[in-house]
C-alpha cells in the first residue's frame, strides 16, 4: 500500500510544482505597462515577424479585456492545429519584451457578439436561394475535415446582399448535443470579408474552408 501512495504523493507534487512553473512563467500573466509610443515601435516589428507565418491573422493595440487598462500588441490566430507554436516560434525571433504581446489563439469566447454586426439577410434573399452543405459522413480522428457551403440563385431575378464589409459566412462545429466546440469566424478580421454578395439567376457561390479537428482555441479535439 505504501508504495501507490508515494506515487500518488509524487505525482501530486510533480503536478503542484509543474503549475507553479506555469503560473511562473506565463508571459500574457505580467501586469507592467507600456506606453503606446513603446507599443507603436514594436508591432511592425511583430507584423514582420509573423507576416509569413500561415496562422496569423494580424496584430493590433488594445487590452485584453474592457476591465485591463494594460495595452498590449495583441496577437491573433486562426484556430488551427499547432497555430500556438508557430506563433510563438516567430514571437521569439524578435527584440520586444515577451509580456507587451498578448497571443489569442482563436477566440476566448466564441459565443459574444463579434464587434461588427452579424449579417442577416432579408427574405427575398433567402426566398431565392438554394443552399447546399458538403461535408464527409465520417472522418478518421486527426485528419483534415472539408468544408462546403453552396449558394444558388434559384428565381428569375438577380439576388443582391449588401454586406458592407462583413464576414457573410460562417462554420460550426458541435458536439452531438449541440455545444459548439468550433467556429470558423475566431481570429478572423473585417479585412477578410467581402462588400456585397450578388448572384444572377441560376449562378453559384461557394465557401470552401476545412476542420482540423480543433476546437475554438486551435487544441485538439477527443475522438467522437
Amino acid at each position: 500500500m505504501l508504495k501507490p501512495l508515494l506515487q500518488s504523493l509524487t505525482l501530486i507534487a510533480t503536478a503542484l510544482l509543474l503549475i507553479t512553473a506555469i503560473a511562473c512563467t506565463d508571459p500574457d500573466s505580467g501586469s507592467k505597462q507600456y506606453s503606446m509610443e513603446q507599443l507603436n515601435a514594436w508591432i511592425e516589428t511583430v507584423r514582420d515577424a509573423v507576416e509569413d507565418v500561415p496562422v496569423s491573422s494580424g496584430p493590433s493595440i488594445g487590452s485584453r479585456n474592457p476591465n485591463d487598462e494594460n495595452l498590449r500588441i495583441i496577437l491573433s490566430a486562426f484556430p488551427l492545429r499547432g497555430a500556438r507554436k508557430q506563433m510563438e516560434a516567430a514571437i521569439s525571433t524578435v527584440d520586444v519584451p515577451r509580456d507587451a504581446i498578448y497571443l489569442e489563439v482563436g477566440c476566448e469566447n466564441p459565443e459574444l457578439p463579434s464587434i461588427y454586426p452579424r449579417i442577416f439577410a432579408n427574405e427575398p434573399f433567402l426566398d431565392s436561394m438554394k443552399y447546399s452543405l458538403e461535408v464527409p459522413s465520417q472522418a478518421s480522428y486527426g485528419e483534415t475535415v472539408p468544408l462546403k457551403l453552396t449558394l444558388e440563385n434559384v428565381s428569375d431575378e438577380t439576388a443582391g446582399l449588401k454586406i458592407g464589409g462583413h464576414i457573410p459566412e460562417d462554420f460550426v462545429i458541435t458536439t452531438q448535443d449541440g455545444k459548439g466546440i468550433w467556429y470558423w469566424h475566431c481570429g478572423r478580421f473585417d479585412y477578410d470579408a467581402i462588400y456585397g454578395l450578388y448572384l444572377e439567376p441560376g449562378e453559384k457561390t461557394e465557401f470552401v474552408e476545412e476542420w482540423q479537428q480543433v476546437n475554438h482555441r486551435g487544441e485538439p479535439v477527443p475522438p467522437g
